[in-house]
């Protein structure tokens, strides 16, 4: 789907970025991007999603949670750690 939204200029939003992915949440090399950058585990997939073109969707109705979630333009992902976490894709 994210693929054919690139292809027609649509903007994909991407729901369950957390919930949906709770075993690569988990991983190691996850918590370790977090850490390099100071920043939480959603924030580091809320700004993956993001380099990926995807527009991150919190699903939290508490504003404060929002703006913490959302907090992601001040770092930007390696192209390595892009491809280390577009490795965990196949993991449920």
């Amino acid at each position: 789907m994210h693929t054919l939204c690139q292809k027609e200029n649509i903007i994909y939003q991407a729901f369950s970025l957390l919930s949906g992915n709770r075993q690569a949440l988990l991983k190691s090399c996850v918590t370790q991007i977090a850490h390099h950058y100071n920043k939480t585990v959603p924030q580091v997939i809320y700004r993956f999603a993001f380099e990926l073109g995807m527009l991150p969707l919190t699903g939290t109705t508490d504003v404060a949670h929002m703006r913490d979630s959302l907090d992601i333009f001040d770092f930007t992902l390696t192209h390595d750690e892009i491809e280390t976490l577009l490795a965990l894709r196949g993991l449920r």
